[in-house]
């Protein structure tokens, strides 16, 4: 829908949104952990480490569950994304 200098609005489908949903069911937190290690600590701050994990591990879960949700009642779903 937009793609600027800063961010990306973007529009799913509901078919996409089942797509997502799918996928976002087969990652565990122990492979999201393990992405997480593999970021350039360098880049990401000082708050990189387990309490950080743990935040994204919470927030990760309601997107699971969100995309869920829109899937199951055929919803579209709009979301931005910095760059």
């Amino acid at each position: 829908m937009h793609k600027g200098e800063e961010y990306i609005v973007s529009l799913l489908t509901p078919e996409q949104v089942c797509d997502v949903a799918k996928a976002l069911t087969t990652v565990s937190r122990e492979r999201l952990r393990a992405g997480y290690e593999g970021i350039d600590v360098a880049d990401y701050g000082p708050e990189f480490g387990d309490e950080d994990f743990e935040y994204t591990w919470e927030n990760f879960t309601g997107v699971i569950a969100f995309f869920a949700r829109a899937a199951q009642a055929g919803r579209h779903v709009v979301f931005t994304v910095d760059q």
